[in-house]
């Protein structure tokens, strides 16, 4: 079997900085670069899921990170990561952002991990490095989600509720702004009525249209005769002598 041998000779440089030896033998180092918030739920255990912003470098070159923005998720103690991994977010709270340095033992082993390129290859033997965040425990994510689904269930209970009744309150006063209207209508019908009657606005005289007499013909005839007579004996005595003298 082929002897690996392990570059040790950049260690000091990836080391500069604060580092705690979480393993006695310098195999995980961490050095926090911020520090998150104390929650009820501090320090994840075995078991728990995990989700982690990462960027892992071989010698200062990227060979991997978390896509497209999208936490990365594992389950501590799964052995589905590094061992590095297990022991460094154990000691690691929600909001930690902290440098990992892993040994080998801790990190891809004697075998190494091949990549797409010569790059993202990383050798066996090889001392790597990661930048990571602790952005959250997936239960704490499931029962924030319920949470706010919750909220959001009311809120929406609540105004529709408040829209009820608003509309409630508007008929109400649509229906009494026209029951008012109806009655000053019928007051002002009636008031109008009383006064017709002579009831406080001065007398009122109700003209009648004058009948006309129609005289009947035959009347009208014979006056006509009468008056025809009249003349032509006025004329008559006009024409005739004198009468002689005695």
């Amino acid at each position: 079997k082929k002897d690996i041998v392990i570059d040790e000779s950049h260690l000091s440089d990836i080391l500069s900085g604060d580092f705690e030896d979480l393993t006695g033998d310098g195999g995980v180092m961490k050095n926090v670069i911020t520090k998150g918030e104390i929650t009820e739920r501090e320090l994840p255990t075995n078991g728990d899921t995990i989700l982690v912003n990462y960027v892992g470098t071989y010698r200062g070159i990227e060979f991997d990170r978390n896509q497209s923005g999208y936490p990365f998720e594992f389950v501590i103690g799964d052995g589905k990561v590094v061992s590095g991994w297990d022991i460094a977010f154990r000691t690691m709270r929600i909001g930690d952002c902290c440098e990992l340095v892993l040994k080998s033992e801790y990190g891809y082993g004697d075998v190494g991990s091949p990549g797409p390129t010569k790059s993202t290859t990383i050798p066996p033997g090889a001392i790597i490095k990661f930048q990571v965040e602790f952005v959250n425990l997936k239960e704490l994510v499931k029962s924030t989600r319920a949470d706010d689904d919750r909220a959001r269930l009311v809120a929406l209970r609540e105004e529709r509720a408040q829209a009820i009744e608003e509309a409630k309150l508007a008929k109400e006063a649509k229906d009494k702004s026209k029951a008012d209207a109806q009655a000053a209508y019928a007051a002002k019908q009636a008031a109008k009525g009383k006064k017709g009657k002579g009831g406080g606005g001065g007398t009122f005289v109700k003209k009648e249209k004058a009948e006309k007499v129609v005289k009947p013909k035959k009347q009208q005839g014979l006056k006509r005769a009468e008056k025809q007579a009249v003349a032509a004996a006025a004329a008559a005595a006009e024409s005739s002598p004198d009468p002689p003298a005695p």
